[in-house]
């Protein structure tokens, strides 16, 4: 009887444990895509098909299973796998290429390929928000 009680406790941690790995890729995320930095090439002015925002990454995919918070120009943010963007030809989309959450800390790449720049996060987690510690944009 113990141990089946023990069994019951350590699946509903673990259990919660993923939801608030999901919570914070998304706060992370969310973070990452509303930096201004990033948010100058986006351009959707100009080229109002760029809304809304569209994203990939493996370990996207992977987490956030086609359902996500995400918001981006008042509409949610997309999240396609590689291969559906590439089939449907779309050009402007961001391509998380890391992300790496350890505890308090988050690490994020990515590429904006269609306006030929990309980006490296460093992110720190206080009383559950996540913080920029440092951003650094590089172009091609």
């Amino acid at each position: 009887m113990l141990a089946c009680c023990l069994m019951v406790l350590l699946t509903s941690r673990a259990a919660q444990g993923g939801a608030t790995q999901e919570v914070d890729l998304e706060r992370v995320i969310q973070r990452v895509i509303n930096l201004p930095s990033i948010e100058q090439y986006y351009h959707v002015d100009q080229d109002p098909s760029r809304k809304p925002l569209i994203i990939t990454g493996a370990r996207l995919q992977k987490s956030l299973k086609g359902r996500s918070n995400l918001r981006k120009f008042d509409k949610p943010v997309i999240v396609l796998p590689k291969t559906e963007i590439i089939k449907k030809k779309i050009k402007a989309y961001l391509e998380f290429t890391k992300i790496a959450i350890r505890g308090d800390v988050a690490l994020v790449t990515l590429k904006y390929a269609v306006e030929g720049v990309g980006l490296n996060v460093v992110l720190h987690k206080q009383n559950r928000s996540w913080t920029v510690v440092r951003s650094r944009l590089w172009e091609n």
